[in-house]
């Protein structure tokens, strides 16, 4: 004896699926600005100060974190 399994697809299921797909790629364009934005950001180079100077002179220096480093 034979199992016949078999698919019923309906107007109604054909919109589902295609609406899925078409919010998945909405979607997925959506966030792709912003997660290059991210990596972007990620990837720049932080600018470290300069502590010390190897010089023959005897010079002292201060200076002050006004901003305390924002």
């Amino acid at each position: 004896m034979k199992i016949i399994k078999s698919i019923v697809v309906t107007k109604k299921k054909i919109l589902c699926v295609l609406g899925g797909i078409a919010a998945l790629a909405l979607s997925v364009h959506m966030i792709s600005p912003t997660v290059q934005s991210v990596f972007h950001v990620a990837e720049a180079e932080r600018k470290l100060p300069i502590y010390c100077v190897d010089t023959s002179e005897k010079k002292v220096s201060i200076s002050f974190d006004a901003a305390w480093a924002a």
